[in-house]
């Protein structure tokens, strides 16, 4: 065996896109299309993720502002509300 018959494997195409060559039957609009949609649905999970913390810490934060407003009289279990700023 001389090596001039050497076998070549085909190439592997970058990235991955083994089963996509130029002269398949395509629909890229189809396929961009489902991924700006898949990415606006991310992107809402995302944005609805963010404002459920911002109200969790806005609860978390008045809670501890009234208890702030409030001092524990000498009898047990009465409250009195502190004056509040104005």
């Amino acid at each position: 065996n001389d090596g001039s018959q050497v076998k070549k494997e085909p190439m592997m195409p970058p990235f991955g896109f083994g089963g996509i060559a130029p002269n398949n039957n395509v629909d890229v609009d189809s396929l961009v299309k489902k991924i700006d949609a898949k990415i606006a649905e991310l992107e809402e999970e995302e944005r609805l993720e963010k404002e459920a913390a911002k109200v969790k810490q806005d609860i978390v934060s008045s809670k501890s502002s009234s208890v702030e407003n409030f001092k524990v009289t000498e009898k047990p279990n009465v409250v009195t509300p502190l004056p509040t700023k104005v």
